[in-house]
């Protein structure tokens, strides 16, 4: 019996289906609380455009959750596409309004009724004088999984760019609590010293942030690059978060950042206190077993980036210190005339070529 041309499409298109599916070998990735196969791309971005459908906007002042010295806004001015390029370049905003302006952020994304969405200057409370992006992906979230980023990083004193994994839902507690994993970052100083350790944008660092207040623990995979700095050019970035480790590539170096039975997380977990109110029935890789999102952007100053002793070249300290001081905001403002000089235009961008994440 000869079959329909119509019908027998139809049957090669559901035998290579069964095919596909037979071929396809689960994965330990997880992608929008959903299995997957493995060895296939969950994300690609290219940036031919700033898609809205995979990227959302962070629109809010930075407060005591993160301390930065900026406003996140999605001004085209800040963020924008060039030559399928990511670009996101910070600015400063006029003494007037730093001084005596008002901020009201009619679409803002954080907490409303709060700092996070309105905030007036008054005395020496100015408003952070640094406007700038940053994006997440929260309509896509996956957990495990290759995470592949080729970006040249923001040059200038006291800015840093912002490439990092944060938690989906945060079932392990408010911020870091819940984990939070860097992919790449260097400080945009051209020379700057912490305790006679190099800090400048010699030094790339990529690692994991967990903890809530003086129990915020850090573990870092270090890069010194002797010879060049690290935002001088494009350079790829790569992490590897398995199951029972986290492993940074850069440029085709590897180095671990952490895995299971590393003190950091195995003396988190069980401490008596964080076991009992935080991590009750968690794996041991918690917190870094959860879905968790992809969030770009670039930020200054900061109660947590930049050391108290940090130093330049030429012992000129850090204006601002970053615990028992109220006129912070005011002193890296008064500042400028030091910092500013520093940031040279597109040089103070972060770009980004492309981001891939893969399945492992």
């Amino acid at each position: 019996m000869l079959l329909s041309l119509g019908l027998f499409f139809q049957i090669l298109l559901l035998l290579s289906n069964v095919n596909s599916q037979d071929n396809c070998l689960k994965s330990p990735t997880q992608v929008n609380e959903r299995e997957v196969c493995s060895n296939k791309i969950i994300f690609e971005e290219n940036f031919d455009s700033l898609d809205t459908s995979k990227w959302r906007n962070t629109i809010k002042i930075s407060s005591a959750e993160e301390e930065e010295f900026v406003v996140y806004d999605n001004d085209p001015k800040n963020i924008y596409i060039q030559n399928g390029k990511l670009i996101i370049q910070p600015t400063v905003m006029s003494d007037a309004i730093v001084i005596n302006g008002t901020l009201n952020l009619k679409r803002c994304t954080g907490r409303y009724g709060t700092t996070d969405c309105y905030m007036k200057a008054t005395s020496f409370n100015i408003l952070p004088p640094i406007k700038t992006a940053q994006i997440s992906s929260k309509f896509f979230s996956f957990k495990y999984g290759i995470v592949e980023i080729r970006a040249k990083l923001p040059s200038g004193n006291w800015l840093y760019p912002q490439l990092w994994l944060e938690p989906k839902d945060r079932e392990y507690g408010h911020l870091f609590n819940s984990g939070r994993i860097g992919i790449a970052c260097a400080h945009g100083n051209e020379d700057l010293k912490s305790s006679e350790l190099d800090i400048s944008s010699k030094m790339l660092k990529s690692g994991v942030v967990v903890g809530v207040g003086e129990k915020v623990q850090h573990k870092s995979a270090m890069f010194l690059n002797k010879n060049e700095r690290w935002n001088k050019d494009f350079h790829n970035y790569t992490l590897v978060w398995r199951e029972n480790s986290l492993d940074i590539i850069v440029d085709g170096r590897v180095q671990q950042i952490v895995n299971q039975s590393h003190p950091l997380l195995s003396g988190f977990a069980f401490n008596t206190e964080q076991k009992e109110s935080t991590w009750p029935t968690s794996s041991p890789f918690a917190p870094f077993d959860k879905e968790f999102f992809l969030t770009i952007g670039v930020a200054a100053g900061g109660m947590r980036e930049f050391p108290n002793d940090s130093t330049s070249s030429n012992s000129e300290a850090k204006p601002w210190k970053n615990k028992g001081e109220v006129k912070f905001l005011l002193k890296f403002w008064e500042a400028k005339n030091q910092w500013y000089p520093t940031w040279k235009e597109e040089e103070s961008s972060l770009q980004v070529d492309y981001i891939k994440i893969t399945s492992l």
